[in-house]
């Protein structure tokens, strides 16, 4: 009795592996992952990434609805996907330590003060230049929002000059994960544009 079971059990669990697999001219099993209306409507000269042309539309196909793109709440629904094609923040976390993305550079001034500085060039997609002004401002609305989770060692960010701010510290800083998420998933957006 239980060997017939067995054998049943592994054909259930091996038929939807192998019927969802293709295999394609060069014989390599491939999965499709478009729905197959939108894989006729794709067009043979479409431009590629190493064409050297630029796109008037990119197209991304995402399976759920962000809810929207206001830039806290990062993991709703399917925003974890897309998020980083519209927002930056000022640093990324990779093995190595702190990345900068919009900072240029960050110094520690004493144990509960850090002094991060932006570049002088970076501009949103509407032309607003990116200043210490709006870092500030940033962090207010992630606050503000409710979703500014492992924030525990933020006291407070503030404008030095216009392209320099200042973080303190509650305590001192003794992991490098702590400045993770009021560095690297603080969102920086343009006051003007966010006002307007």
């Amino acid at each position: 009795m239980k060997k017939p079971f067995l054998a049943a059990l592994g054909l259930a669990l091996i038929i939807p592996l192998v019927a969802c697999g293709t295999d394609d001219p060069a014989g390599q099993s491939t999965q499709s992952i478009m729905p197959q209306d939108a894989q006729e409507s794709v067009d043979a000269n479409r431009k590629t990434t190493d064409s050297g042309e630029r796109f008037a539309k990119v197209t991304i196909a995402v399976d759920s609805d962000p809810q929207d793109m206001l830039p806290y709440d990062v993991n709703a629904a399917s925003k974890p996907y897309i998020f980083h094609n519209f927002y930056e923040a000022l640093f990324d976390l990779d093995n190595s330590g702190y990345v900068p993305r919009l900072a240029k550079s960050w110094e520690m001034t004493d144990e509960t003060h850090y002094r991060v500085t932006l570049y002088d060039y970076i501009k949103d997609s509407a032309g607003n230049p990116i200043t210490a002004d709006d870092v500030v401002f940033s962090t207010k609305i992630k606050i503000d929002s409710g979703y500014a989770f492992r924030y525990e060692i933020l006291d407070k960010v503030s404008k030095v000059d216009d392209y320099t701010v200042e973080y303190t510290w509650k305590y001192p800083v003794t992991q490098v994960g702590e400045l993770e998420f009021p560095w690297c998933r603080t969102y920086i957006v343009s006051q003007k544009a966010w006002e307007s």
